[in-house]
């Protein structure tokens, strides 16, 4: 039957959501009984959701108004909480509502009733209620209120101020913490005034009504204090959250001291309240959490930590303490922590009381703590300068022998002498090692000790600098490591060629999970690979996760309260701490093999796909490791943009496919014996005799190009064009001119006019290029740039088209609604809105370029065009208008005519010339020399007469 009534209670909510978008009728609840109607009320969490439901009919609003139904509602958060609830909400409160709530098993505490009483006379106000609270209620529900309190209580209700159950309490727990010495009179008063609490708790049945409420927080501090609270405070409801026991324990184990700074508590006082609670409650334990915190600071608390040695001891925890100091050491063999001279004190301490000699990794642990040290890094890791005498440098290697004594000696100590060639392996792969000057070297200085040969100290430098490759803040032990043995050289290429990945190896962006591809190369330094501070170990889930904070941080935390951890990230900080000298793998790579090696680019992709901005910016300004056209497919595919200085990079770098065009071009380079040895090394301006020439007009089909420097915007800044233009370095013709003229016109009627006329303009602007201060070397430069920014703006026009239909594709693929609209928003991908900004900045920047190299003479404006650079006889009549009335970069492709009709003559056939806007060619001058090419274009650019927006063709008489 309650089965049967709870579904259809489910089911009439659930049917007034559904209709939430639709006015409520009000004959759609009467056929619904009262006392669905009240569980209907009673399912409304906030009271102004009744309040808009019960004026939707007459009905609805007589049955809010029944006190029954107001009781049931505020009775449904609990018995401790309902009558806290009520009071703050005391419009909604009549006497007969008070009466039901009561009789209904509500907890009325003598508390409560002073907190009610202080707040509404004004007499003790309370801090931690900012709102009208009591206030809010009637004078008839007020007095109702008091009198079933002098009826409950009597005359025992103290409403003077710091005279409540709570502050009473505090005070007790006070006065014994604090309390040095416990004599005779102590004892008699800790007996008298226990018998108070106990009163309190059982005959007025204190409990705390909010979670806003000190006492609610502080009561499990009193547990810890005196044990003897939580069997009363169980009784009358409080319940213990496994975050509060925690709390309670971190507390009872804490060490107090006196004015003198002397100990309070002792260890057996500790481990009698531990014993006390767990024989009070069965689930009152010590948790492997507080333990590992216990254990952390057993330098500052050893009084914490003798006790949680005698409870081991006793068998009263639930774990083995060895089996836990094992687990924390662990942690340790990835935090940067262990450096530090106060966490080897502590290693060293946990290691000697729990020993693990057979353990790989603890042994890992204990040889790095011993070889971080400050000391022994320095002594080993410095260079010898050569301006030291001989006796300064024997008394440097003394020096360092007597370290080697010694560290053998606390190696012996600790029972890690000798050392294996897995103990020395362990030592250098792990994360923390920075350098490899201390223990390597000590291995060699003791090989016959140790009982290792040449080739064991080879097969060990080898395994740690592979394995080093993927920790990206060790390159410093692999550069030192490689000094060692160079012709390991051929073993790292292969190893770096295994992690070479391709445009097909990743995974496509799923935009629903929000997952992040990484690559195991260039990873930026974080948490997971700097530092472990939290971490679970395997065991029971009920005795928590271990970690590397101390006891002291816990309970700092614990008061704290709700607090964010931003205003504590002081206590972890230490945990992950990285030094600044280090040397990343990707530096190591780039000054070894070389920037235009494939180590190098494996390296630039596995740091483009991180985002390791750090190791990707070094790669191009610094070292100069050229961007291909993959780079920017990956970033496309994983939905990221494209990083500035690439985009940059490509402003003054040829255009390349993949790493594959460049490393091709540097081995046919390397390879080729006709170009002599000095200017063999001028990789970027000198091409291969057995090279095929590359054809301009399919330069989009060629990915590998010739690198150059930007020499032009190194000189000072040019003049305007306009100036530019009209300025003439025309010398007089002399009779080898004109024959040479004559020849070149012969050229006209070839089947070969471009190459013709490249000739031609070659020639003629020589001179122009020498009166302007640019060679012949960098006018060839400035060309081929103009080129190349051409052949990428092309591939990345390409590139948008292809994410604009993917786009297309993903936005039709979203399921519509009935009337037809999407039910979800599509967005584009950060790299997909980044790549239309980008694209249009570089086309702006070409523009720019072009603008110079026509003002310098090194571009024919005919020949190269605004529009795009092509030589081909189909787009000569074809330009690109740039119209600023338009958003973003938009450009609209129009054909302009201009029909020449001579006024006197009609013997000159009419000519049509193709202008393009804005600047002047050879075929807008007449025969005559007068300028009428040019008529049609615009005011800014041209003189004429007529409007070139609104005439596609037009006549100048």
């Amino acid at each position: 039957m309650v089965r049967d009534q709870e579904q259809d209670i489910q089911a009439n909510v659930d049917a007034v959501v559904s209709e939430a978008d639709t006015v409520l009728s009000p004959g759609s609840l009467l056929s619904v009984s009262d006392e669905l109607v009240v569980q209907i009320l009673c399912y409304l969490r906030d009271p102004k959701d009744c309040s808009a439901l019960s004026v939707t009919c007459r009905r609805l609003y007589n049955i809010s108004k029944d006190p029954w139904t107001r009781s049931t509602y505020f009775i449904r958060y609990g018995k401790i909480r309902s009558l806290n609830f009520a009071i703050e909400r005391g419009r909604l409160l009549d006497p007969r509502a008070l009466d039901i709530m009561l009789s209904s098993g509500a907890h009325m505490s003598r508390y409560l009733l002073q907190c009610v009483i202080g707040h509404f006379t004004r007499g003790a106000p309370i801090k931690w209620i900012r709102s009208n609270w009591s206030r809010s209620l009637s004078y008839s529900t007020f007095s109702r209120f008091v009198t079933i309190g002098a009826e409950k209580y009597g005359d025992q209700v103290d409403v003077t101020k710091g005279s409540d159950d709570a502050s009473v309490i505090e005070a007790f727990i006070s006065r014994k913490k604090r309390a040095s010495v416990k004599d005779e009179a102590h004892c008699l008063w800790e007996a008298r005034e226990w018998i108070k609490i106990q009163e309190i708790f059982e005959k007025y049945g204190f409990i705390p009504f909010d979670d806003r409420d000190p006492a609610m927080s502080k009561l499990p501090v009193w547990i810890s204090t005196e044990p003897r609270i939580l069997p009363l405070a169980r009784r009358n409801g409080f319940c213990i959250d496994p975050s509060y026991r925690d709390s309670i324990f971190r507390k009872l184990f804490e060490c107090t001291l006196d004015n003198f700074g002397n100990p309070i508590n002792n260890s057996a006082d500790i481990v009698q309240n531990v014993k006390e609670l767990s024989r009070i409650d069965p689930d009152m334990f010590l948790s492997r959490t507080v333990g590992a915190e216990i254990c952390m600071d057993c330098i500052n608390h050893p009084t914490a930590y003798d006790a949680l040695k005698t409870l081991d001891r006793f068998g009263v925890l639930r774990f083995d303490l060895g089996t836990l100091v094992g687990d924390i050491l662990r942690l340790y063999r990835k935090a940067h922590v262990l450096t530090k001279p106060g966490i080897t004190t502590l290693i060293h301490a946990l290691y000697k009381d729990f020993p693990s000699p057979r353990d790989d990794i603890i042994r890992s642990v204990m040889i790095l703590s011993i070889f971080t040290q400050h000391k022994v890094v320095t002594a080993f890791d410095s260079r010898i300068p050569f301006s030291y005498s001989h006796s300064e440098k024997k008394q440097i290697s003394e020096a360092r022998t007597k370290l080697c004594k010694r560290i053998t000696t606390q190696l012996t100590t600790f029972g890690l002498f000798p050392l294996t060639k897995l103990d020395i392996m362990l030592a250098l792969e792990s994360p923390i090692t920075l350098s490899e000057a201390p223990i390597f070297k000590y291995a060699q200085r003791n090989q016959k000790k140790l009982g290792l040969t040449e080739d064991d100290m080879r097969a060990i430098a080898e395994s740690v600098v592979l394995t080093s490759l993927t920790c990206s803040h060790k390159g410093k032990v692999v550069r030192e490591l490689f000094k060692f043995y160079p012709d390991m050289q051929g073993a790292v290429r292969s190893s770096i060629a295994k992690y070479s990945l391709d445009l097909e190896d990743l995974a496509d962006l799923d935009a629903d999970s929000g997952l992040r591809q990484l690559a195991p190369l260039n990873r930026i330094p974080s948490l997971s690979s700097s530092g472990i501070l939290y971490e679970s170990v395997t065991g029971e889930p009920e005795l928590g996760s271990i970690s590397t904070r101390t006891l002291s941080a816990a309970i700092i935390q614990d008061q704290a309260g709700v607090r964010g951890s931003r205003a504590r990230f002081w206590l972890e900080l230490g945990a992950y701490h990285v030094t600044r000298d280090t040397v990343s793998v990707g530096e190591w790579v780039l000054s070894t093999f070389g920037a235009r090696s494939r180590e190098a680019a494996i390296f630039l992709t596995h740091a483009m796909i991180n985002g390791n901005d750090l190791e990707y910016h070094n790669s191009i300004k610094t070292h100069g490791v050229p961007v291909t056209l993959k780079h920017f497919k990956i970033r496309l595919k994983m939905g990221l943009e494209m990083r500035p200085s690439a985009w940059e990079a490509i402003r003054s770098q040829p255009f390349y496919g993949t790493e594959d065009d460049y490393i091709l071009q540097e081995c046919r380079f390397r390879c080729d014996t006709s170009i002599p040895p000095k200017t063999r090394t001028l990789r970027t301006k000198h091409r291969p005799a057995n090279h095929a020439p590359i054809d301009t007009s399919t330069a989009a089909g060629t990915s590998a190009r010739m690198n150059f420097t930007n020499n032009i915007a190194s000189r000072k800044r040019p003049r305007r064009l306009a100036a530019a233009a009209v300025k003439s370095y025309a010398v007089e013709a002399t009779s080898s001119d004109e024959e040479e003229e004559e020849a070149e016109s012969e050229f006209d009627s070839s089947p070969f006019p471009a190459s013709a006329k490249k000739r031609k303009f070659r020639d003629q602007t020589t001179r122009a290029v020498k009166k302007e201060g640019l060679t012949l070397e960098e006018r060839n430069e400035a060309e081929r740039e103009v080129k190349e920014l051409s052949l990428w703006i092309e591939h990345l026009s390409q590139l948008l088209a292809e994410e604009n239909h993917k786009f297309k594709e993903r936005k039709q693929g979203v399921e519509r609604d009935q009337n037809g609209r999407l039910k979800s928003r599509t967005w584009k991908t950060s790299g997909h809105v980044d790549l239309v900004k980008r694209l249009a900045e570089l086309r702006g920047y070409e523009q720019l370029r072009r603008l110079r190299a026509v003002s310098f003479g090194v571009v024919d404006g005919d020949l190269y065009d605004m529009g795009g650079g092509s030589d081909s006889d189909d787009d000569e009549d074809y330009y690109y208008h740039g119209d600023g009335r338009r958003r973003g970069d938009q450009r609209r492709k129009r054909r302009r005519t201009v029909t020449v009709i001579p006024a006197a003559s009609e013997d000159v056939p009419t000519t049509t010339h193709a202008v393009h806007h804005g600047y002047p060619t050879d075929s807008g001058v007449s025969d005559d020399g007068n300028d009428s090419g040019i008529s049609g274009g615009d005011d800014d650019h041209g003189g004429g007469t007529g409007s070139g927006n609104s005439s596609d063709e037009f006549s100048d008489g």
